[in-house]
């Protein structure tokens, strides 16, 4: 259902950056524990409002027709979550542009993951509202919207994981499970990029076996 789609993205970002807390940032006083696990609250309650929006844009892209009412509303809570993400990224900046890159690095990672997560439903959203409109063919362009979000997010999450491996290293289980991770994703990216030369195969080959009908064969045969 809804709800359990959103409260399961929520539990996972929660679950791992909580690892990310106290494996990587290590507070040392209650007033930096509180610190970041109040930071941990904010970044979940966005995390909510963009699952919320993935799933109602889902929903979208499976209905035939759609109220303007329903639309509007829609329209405004992606907007509302757009700056909402967009101010906490620009906030982030500010507020560790003194620790230096390393630091900035860490805590960017979730900001920056979720304002692509955004971006992407974003235009699935627009593309949607196109085909409603117009009903004209959208299948190709959400496809390669999704990909190219999906490979970025792979990407960011693997230049992250990479990035805490190399500056705390140790053998130690939570190593093992990170670079696991990293191995799994890379896996992931592999088989999208495969899966995206497929898809441009195989529609290139029906485009030249099926060409698409000029005007004047449409009426003569139409």
């Amino acid at each position: 259902t809804e709800r359990d789609t959103v409260v399961h993205a929520v539990q996972h970002l929660v679950f791992k950056n909580i690892l990310f807390i106290f494996y990587v940032l290590n507070p040392e006083t209650l007033s930096e524990l509180m610190f970041w696990l109040g930071w941990l609250c904010g970044l979940s309650l966005l995390k909510g409002f963009c699952e919320f929006c993935n799933v109602r844009v889902a929903e979208l892209s499976q209905a035939s027709s759609l109220s303007t009412r329903s639309i509007r509303s829609l329209t405004l809570f992606i907007t509302l979550t757009c700056v909402l993400n967009s101010l906490y990224f620009v906030l982030v900046i500010y507020s560790f542009s003194g620790r230096g890159l390393r630091p900035l690095l860490f805590i960017l990672y979730e900001p920056l993951y979720m304002l692509m997560d955004l971006a992407q439903t974003t235009v699935k959203f627009i593309l949607h509202l196109q085909w409603l409109r117009k009903a004209s063919p959208i299948d190709e362009y959400c496809y390669f919207n999704d990909i190219v979000f999906d490979v970025a997010k792979l990407t960011a999450t693997i230049g992250h994981f990479s990035h805490i491996l190399m500056y705390f290293f140790s053998i130690s289980i939570i190593d093992l499970l990170l670079f696991t991770y990293n191995c799994k994703i890379l896996q992931q990216m592999q088989l999208k990029i495969e899966a995206a030369g497929n898809y441009i195969k195989a529609t290139r080959a029906i485009h030249d076996q099926y060409p698409t009908a000029t005007p004047e064969q449409v009426q003569k045969y139409g």
